[in-house]
């Protein structure tokens, strides 16, 4: 079934979209509401309900949740216009999609309420590049939060630095976990028909309790794209 959506027409851009420019410790980040008409925004929610998901981390790991993910969505054009459009008028720098672009569903749900977690574990997703992600839920979720290590760092500028999810032993990211490795937190609200554009270097994580997805999969819609050229940076 999966073949035949035909996600380009399903998309529909609404001519409302708010774009609040936020600093969060030392990175910019865009919040875009109103992203999709109600009427696309609520077909593309339930499509995502639809969908053949698979736990995609290695190796499989004794938990107590769902970590899984749809992959294969290499259209939603209209949605890669407004993040590219957004990032040169608030930003002033131009993003590519990489040759394997793509767009991934992500989609969590707690079957364990007894393991107390504030989230996943803080992570990055490149050293270089902007991330988009879309919240598909009808109704409001914690969001993610960004985060600011022990030492004070919050972006991470070396390939080689956390990569790896060194702060929990899983996806289960504990309070004992962050006041041991981390020094500050800050949410950014999970509202529908909201999308959030960061740098893909900043230390970030699903925000939510082992009881806030217990009967309906968190859902968000997520694409990388590469850095071009920055306006900015050539002045």
């Amino acid at each position: 079934m999966n073949n035949f959506i035909d996600w380009d027409s399903l998309i529909v851009p609404s001519k409302d979209i708010q774009v609040t420019k936020m600093r969060v410790f030392d990175s910019d980040i865009l919040v875009l509401d109103n992203v999709l008409t109600e009427e696309s925004f609520s077909n593309l929610s339930e499509v995502s309900k639809t969908l053949s998901i698979s736990q995609y981390n290695e190796p499989p790991l004794d938990r107590g949740f769902i970590d899984a993910r749809f992959n294969g969505v290499q259209q939603l054009k209209p949605i890669v216009n407004i993040v590219l459009n957004c990032v040169r008028q608030y930003w002033s720098a131009e993003l590519a999609t990489d040759p394997d672009f793509t767009w991934a569903i992500n989609y969590f749900k707690s079957l364990d309420t007894s393991l107390p977690f504030i989230g996943g574990a803080p992570h990055v997703d490149g050293v270089e590049g902007v991330a988009a992600l879309m919240y598909l839920n009808k109704h409001k979720v914690e969001g993610t939060a960004m985060y600011k290590s022990a030492t004070g760092v919050s972006r991470v500028r070396h390939p080689r630095q956390g990569m790896s999810n060194r702060y929990s032993h899983d996806y289960r990211f504990t309070a004992k976990n962050f006041e041991d490795n981390f020094s500050a937190r800050e949410v950014i609200s999970g509202e529908p028909n909201r999308m959030i554009i960061y740098n893909r270097d900043v230390y970030h994580a699903a925000s939510h309790t082992e009881n806030e997805h217990t009967t309906e999969y968190r859902r968000t819609l997520v694409s990388f794209y590469s850095a071009l050229f920055s306006y900015s940076e050539a002045e």
